[in-house]
């Protein structure tokens, strides 16, 4: 199951009778999916928890030049989502299909101690740019992580990227680093995978 990042809460309005509003919100031309779906919050604090949402557009007069949808948790309150929460969208199968790039893919040291490194792999998300017939959109990214042995150079995949069938974007961003840890003697802090 793919996810998307859709945005990071600036606020919230308690709406009477209606639930809790979170602003950005989506712009308009980026979502062309369904009205009721399951969205997953990354609160600050760590904690993930999946809730029931509705996403429409509200009419606001005036019109602003930026047209946002709405997005709008019936059962929760302003206590359920601290401002900084980042929200996606997993489970909305009407959604735009998306592809998770693979010909670009950016590598940067997490973390390091004695004998391990960790590193994460980024990919932009892209979609069909409604606005235009042959173009896509940036509408993101995903993360993975993997782990090196310093001593032995075994490698372990600690958290799969979404979207990264048989693991390809994985064992380009791990062949990425050995190679330049085989040119160079040292492992980079940070380095890009690029095909072609």
């Amino acid at each position: 199951m793919t996810k998307l990042f859709l945005f990071k809460v600036e606020d919230c309005f308690q709406l009477t009778n209606a639930g809790l509003a979170v602003t950005p919100g989506i712009p308009l031309e980026y979502y062309e999916g369904s009205s009721d779906v399951v969205l997953l919050l990354k609160k600050p604090n760590g904690q993930q928890v999946e809730e029931n949402a509705k996403i429409f557009y509200s009419f606001p007069v005036p019109t602003p030049d930026n047209k946002m949808l709405t997005v709008l948790f019936p059962d929760l309150t302003k206590d359920d989502i601290p401002i900084g929460t980042d929200v996606w969208l997993i489970n909305d199968k009407c959604a735009l299909d998306i592809t998770v790039d693979w010909m670009s893919i950016l590598i940067e040291k997490d973390s390091e101690k004695q004998d391990l490194i960790d590193y994460v792999f980024i990919c932009d998300v892209w979609t069909k740019d409604p606005r235009y017939k042959s173009r896509n959109v940036c509408v993101g990214q995903n993360k993975g992580i993997f782990r090196i042995n310093k001593k032995t150079t075994e490698s372990e995949l600690l958290l799969p990227m979404d979207g990264d069938k048989n693991s390809d974007r994985y064992i380009r961003a791990l062949s990425k680093v050995m190679n330049e840890y085989k040119k160079n003697g040292s492992f980079p802090d940070k380095t890009h995978f690029a095909a072609g």
